[in-house]
């Protein structure tokens, strides 16, 4: 078992400073998609004629989601020598009851709107 919530993410351009902020959006948009996102799922099947027409649409959206207090992000980051591109991980440690925490706020907000 762990205290800790972890969220990671990847970038990559020609610059580094551009790939790192890359990683580290992705990474902290992984916290908002568990702390406030929400899926809205649906398949429809038309029959016509028995010819059959299936299609699934999920979508996914993300309020406004407060994050902070994380404590580490680890970075990783490489020049692909084949292409002169910067690729960067990271990975974010934030406290496991500052995850809950948040979490619960943001349900709290949901409930008032």
């Amino acid at each position: 078992k762990t205290d800790y919530a972890y969220a990671c993410g990847m970038g990559e351009s020609k610059f580094e400073q551009a790939s790192e902020a890359q990683a580290y959006a992705f990474a902290v948009k992984g916290y908002a998609e568990r702390i406030n996102g929400t899926v809205n799922s649906k398949t429809v099947v038309d029959i016509k004629n028995d010819n059959r027409e299936t299609r699934t649409l999920v979508e996914h959206s993300v309020s406004d989601t407060i994050i902070r207090e994380h404590l580490e992000v680890k970075r990783y980051a490489y020049e692909l020598g084949s292409t002169g591109r910067v690729h960067t991980y990271v990975r974010i440690k934030m406290p496991l009851d500052v995850f809950n925490r948040l979490i619960e706020e943001a349900k709290e907000a949901n409930v008032r709107n």
